[in-house]
């Protein structure tokens, strides 16, 4: 990215007698304010460059009357920008416009200093360039690269983190940071230590991302071994569940499925994992392995689901026949039907077959079936002879 270059400080309207016109004000207002913010700018990056310099010392001085009255400046903008108020000015506004720039700047501690807006960023702007022109002298703050230190220097400190963890690569970071601080420390002119630090960032970045990825490989096979593990567990447990299921459903149903029970066991234990420091594809063999054991994992516990499911349908269906039959028998009851013999050896034939073990289904459904509706014809039976059972009444409700 290329360096910000700070411009000329704009020219100040008027004088301190002679108020600008509002046209002038306006545009020294917009030319000021950018060239504060640039000014800004580069002394922020030539007050990084000099922290990282060969010689910081040498730009102290320098760096702290610049960013002084940078603050200097930057606040006189602000009172102008708020006396011209978006241009709702009139003479009295001018006058204040032009002592502002014309008069002088209050110090650090309020009290009037030897500069006027106009000498202040004229001031600056030498200091800036002088600053500059020593800065790219510099051995390290002249090399283009001076910006890229520090974060060069996190990067090597992630680096050496991300290689404890793992275990390896550890040597890689500490050399190039001993590379780093060589070349930082050397005789070797700006280009050639820009070169260098531009090359081990390059070089860093890339050992970064090996280590994020192999961080992130380790850390993924890890967790896939102990879910493959929690799953084993509770397959194991399911099975119990499937095999006290399906010994019911054989004892209750005549005709249960002919399914058999997976065994869990058949998976064997979870691969194993690398413990500590591993050899470079270790960890990517072991998510293969893992990978293969998690299908054959998901194959039994599709199984074992699927017999769960088929050896409940029968007792479930038993379930629901026993009570809509109790159901309808309850409802012939409430309606006076209690004695009714058909209803009652109806009753009695499908009781026979479903409150039997092993109990045939497909003898019982149609047995369930034939008695709701005989429960339902004696029922409509009864309300035709109770409608017809009543008096019949007159065109004035006298008994007929």
């Amino acid at each position: 990215m290329m360096a910000l270059m700070l411009g000329l400080p704009p020219t100040a309207p008027g004088s301190l007698t002679a108020p600008p016109n509002p046209r002038e004000a306006l545009s020294y207002l917009h030319e000021l304010r950018r060239w504060r913010d640039d000014l800004r700018t580069v002394l922020n990056s030539a007050d990084r460059r000099a922290q990282v310099a060969s010689a910081t010392d040498e730009f102290t001085g320098d760096l702290t009357l610049a960013m002084s009255l940078a603050e200097s400046i930057a606040r006189r903008t602000e009172e102008l920008i708020l006396v011209w108020d978006g241009g709702r000015v009139g003479p009295q506004q001018l006058a204040s416009l032009a002592q502002l720039i014309w008069g002088r700047l209050p110090d650090s501690l309020g009290n009037p200093s030897a500069f006027s807006l106009s000498e202040a960023t004229t001031l600056a702007a030498a200091l800036e360039a002088r600053l500059e022109s020593r800065l790219a002298a510099d051995s390290i703050a002249g090399s283009g690269a001076a910006d890229l230190i520090e974060p060069l220097r996190d990067t090597l400190q992630r680096c050496r983190t991300l290689a404890e963890t793992l275990g390896r690569r550890a040597g890689e970071a500490d050399d190039l940071t001993q590379q780093l601080e060589a070349a930082l420390a050397g005789t070797g002119g700006p280009a050639q230590v820009g070169a260098v630090v531009t090359r081990i960032s390059e070089t860093a970045d890339l050992l970064e991302r090996d280590l994020i990825k192999q961080t992130s490989l380790r850390t993924s096979v890890q967790s896939q071994a102990a879910e493959l593990t929690a799953r084993l567990s509770a397959l194991t447990e399911l099975e119990v569940q499937v095999r006290e299921l399906a010994g019911r459903c054989r004892d209750k149903i005549a005709d249960p499925p002919r399914l058999a029970v997976p065994d869990p066991t058949v998976l064997g234990c979870v691969p194993p994992i690398p413990d500590g420091p591993a050899e470079p594809g270790a960890w990517t063999k072991s998510r293969a392995e893992l990978d293969t054991y998690r299908r054959r994992v998901d194959q039994v516990e599709a199984a074992l689901t699927e017999a769960q499911r088929r050896f409940a349908a029968p007792l479930t269906e038993r379930a629901e026949l026993r009570g809509l039959a109790d159901a309808y028998r309850t409802k012939a009851g409430a309606q006076g039907l209690a004695e009714d013999s058909a209803l009652g050896a109806s009753y009695e034939r499908l009781r026979a077959v479903l409150w039997h073990a092993p109990g045939d289904l497909s003898v019982a459904g149609p047995l369930v079936r034939s008695y709701v509706a005989l429960v339902q014809e004696a029922l409509l039976l009864k309300g035709k002879q109770a409608g017809s059972a009543a008096p019949e009444l007159g065109m004035k409700g006298e008994v007929l």
